[in-house]
This record gives structure tokens, sequence and C-alpha cells, in this order.
């Protein structure tokens, strides 16, 4: 996969002479190629990205990739899809005991899969415009990834009370945050944080700042904030390898529950107090 503005696809190669142009580029990418050989013809295509303007009808949902896609990017493919599944697979049980397929129950569906599109857009065009330049990759790296995180946060937190209780509406809350198709949808500055990061890499695109101005200006953002956990190395610019331990993991959860922002602490917390009630549990099982 190539970003188009910067390679566009060009008329006077072979599909196989193409790829071949890019593996003899990167060394280490073609030692891995070596002897193999292909078992059908080379085929090379323009863009991929696409999406449909409509993704819900009467007793007709258009899912995941089938809706849209935008690029193999981060491999979003796969959370994307298990959520699309997820959203629909209560109201289609509910609507075969109802004998009801309305298009209306199914609106939550159509406004996830185009929030999904959107902001999976947003995170690959920020990161193609931004990789050629590492002070600006850096910082929109660092919004994504912890944003990321507490989004798998509010998800564990969301299985771990319905194998507590089995009761559905722990995941049925989940749909309740503004920003529908956002990792963390219900928290307003999270999202603040986010919007301000995709513009300022356009406005690089368009010429209007400097690589450099607008990487500090979007780290700015990230060490202004309360919400990067410091124990991950977020608000550390000198830490160029983010990689959190188990202990890291231990210093993040003290720090979010004693003194983070409520955000934070509500998602720590109800995981922290959800992962005890499971032990606990467990032990009078044994």
């Amino acid at each position: 996969m190539l970003d188009s503005r910067r390679h566009p696809k060009p008329d006077d190669m072979t599909p196989e002479e193409e790829w071949q142009h890019w593996v003899d580029k990167f060394p280490a990418v073609k030692r891995q190629f070596r002897g193999a050989r292909r078992v059908r013809e080379w085929v090379s295509t323009g863009r991929v990205q696409y999406s449909s303007k409509k993704t819900v009808g009467h007793r007709w949902v258009l899912m995941s990739h089938a809706a849209g896609f935008i690029d193999p990017l981060f491999s979003r493919g796969m959370s994307n899809t298990v959520e699309v599944i997820d959203a629909v697979a209560w109201r289609l049980l509910q609507s075969l005991k109802d004998d009801d397929f309305s298009e209306e129950r199914y609106e939550y569906v159509e406004r996830l899969q185009q929030g999904l599109l959107t902001y999976n857009d947003e995170l690959v065009n920020s990161s193609m415009i931004a990789f050629p330049h590492f002070q600006l990759w850096d910082p929109v790296f660092r919004i994504w990834a912890f944003s990321s995180n507490y989004g798998a946060m509010r998800l564990t937190r969301a299985q771990l009370r319905y194998n507590l209780t089995g009761d559905e509406r722990h995941y049925k809350e989940l749909e309740s945050g503004p920003n529908v198709g956002f990792w963390w949808p219900d928290e307003p500055e999270m999202k603040q944080m986010w919007d301000a990061m995709v513009e300022t890499v356009e406005k690089f695109e368009v010429g209007e700042i400097s690589a450099d101005d607008a990487g500090a200006k979007i780290l700015k953002d990230v060490l202004d904030s309360e919400l990067p956990p410091a124990a991950f190395g977020y608000k550390d610019p000198d830490n160029h390898n983010l990689h959190p331990t188990t202990l890291d993991l231990a210093r993040f959860m003290t720090w979010a529950i004693r003194s983070g922002p409520p955000p934070a602490k509500a998602l720590a917390s109800g995981t922290l107090e959800a992962m005890g009630r499971a032990a606990l549990r467990r032990k009078k099982i044994s």
C-alpha cells in the first residue's frame, strides 16, 4: 500500500516491475523474498479507499469492509468488525423476537460505522502525512496510543462487569458516548485533543505551518493535558521508545486511582474493582 499523493501509480511499469522497483529500495525486505516464486500473475491497482453513504436499511446492513475501507495500516479492520458485530447482533436477536426490522432500530449501527470510517481515515491520513517527519509523527503517535489505551480499558471494564453479573447492560452502555466510532467516545477533552491534532497535521500538509512547529504544537497539547499517563512515557518528550512493562501498568493504575483526572480515575477504579470482584469470586469457587 502506497500513499498515492507522494507515490502516484506509474504508467510505464508492469505490476511485477512496480513491485521489484519498491523491493529494491529496501535490502532488508528484499532478502526476505530471496528465492520466492510467484504462484499467480502480478496485480496492481489504484486507490482502494471507499465508503458507502448508507449502510443500514430495512432488513439489511452493510457491515465493516462492506460499508467502507480506508487502509490496512494499524489493522483497524478487525476491531472495527468486532464492534459492528457487537452492535448488530443484539439488535438482530431483538428484531427476530419482535418481528420488527425497522431501520430506526439500527440507526446506531449507521452512526457507528460512519464514525469508525471517519476516525480511521483521520488516523491513517495524519500518520501518512507525519511519517516523513519524526518531530511530527512522535506526538501524533502519542495521542493515538494513549487514547487507544483508555479505549481498551473502557472495553475491558465492560467485559469484566458482564462476566461477573451476566448483565448485557454493561455492553449496551458502551453505546452511550457522544463521539460514536471514536475509541474513547465519552471523553470530550480527548476528542478536542484529537481534533486539534488532525487540524494541525492538515495545516502542515497545505503549507500553513512547518513540520517542526506542527509537532511542537501537538506535543504541547500532550504535555499540558492531565490525561496522558506519565507512567507509560507519554509525558517524556525524550522517550522515543514507549514500551510499558507490568510495573509501569501498576504505576499507571496507582496514579489514575489516587491522583489522575476524573475520566482516568473512573476507568481505572472501575476496572480494578471489577478485577478484584472477579478474583474474589474465583477464590470462592475454588
